[in-house]
């Protein structure tokens, strides 16, 4: 294993951003098929070129989002964010996504300096369809801005939107969030379950708080 030092340093080389207006132009990019769940090709690996080095800090939001969940909601939801964004700042905000920032022919590194990836946006901007509260991976995104949250009180906001068609659909989401249990979520390997699990209960406060603090984050969101 690395030590801090080591991973964030390797983090600070790694770290890249898209800008909204290229992403803006590739709606496919979020609309078209491809996970980063165990299933990743070289169909998406030159995506990575499409992203840019980035310093700490200067990413504006990290988007925590499920490939299960309907692409065109997200879109939408994204699409508004930004463009809401874009008015307020006079600029297009710049964005973590995992499909174009991690580097697919070296997926296991990056993922390790994810926490320093989250920490080094300004906001945890959350998109959630149906299915983000039953995806492992995403309570893992989760946890990690939890554990940060307890190291910081200043670490960055959360924006929570809802990739809904209608309001009974939005309470649907809504609902889900609200009775989020860690231990119902999915992921691609059954392994990686036990393993993550296993972290979570080892934290201070265990799964229960954690639980608890994700419902009280969507109430307050």
């Amino acid at each position: 294993q690395k030590d801090p030092a080591s991973i964030i340093a390797d983090a600070r080389c790694r770290f890249r951003c898209i800008s909204w207006t290229t992403l803006r132009a590739m709606p496919e990019i979020i609309c078209a098929p491809g996970s980063l769940d165990g299933r990743a090709t070289s169909a998406i690996a030159h995506l990575h070129a499409l992203s840019e080095p980035c310093e700490f800090g200067k990413c504006d939001a990290f988007l925590s989002h499920s490939w299960h969940d309907d692409s065109g909601l997200k879109w939408a939801a994204l699409h508004a964010w930004c463009e809401e964004f874009t008015a307020a700042q006079g600029r297009a905000p710049t964005l973590w996504l995992d499909k174009v920032c991690i580097d697919q022919t070296d997926i296991v590194r990056d993922l390790a300096c994810l926490p320093v990836f989250l920490a080094a946006c300004n906001t945890l901007l959350i998109i959630s369809g149906r299915t983000y509260t039953s995806r492992l991976w995403c309570a893992t995104e989760l946890f990690v801005y939890m554990t940060m949250r307890d190291a910081d009180e200043h670490a960055q906001r959360v924006a929570l939107l809802y990739a809904a068609l209608d309001l009974e659909e939005q309470s649907a989401i809504r609902r889900s969030w609200f009775e989020f249990t860690s231990a119902s979520c999915k992921c691609f390997h059954p392994d990686d379950k036990h393993r993550i699990l296993g972290v979570i209960y080892q934290s201070h406060g265990g799964i229960s708080q954690f639980d608890n603090w994700v419902r009280r984050m969507a109430r307050a969101a």
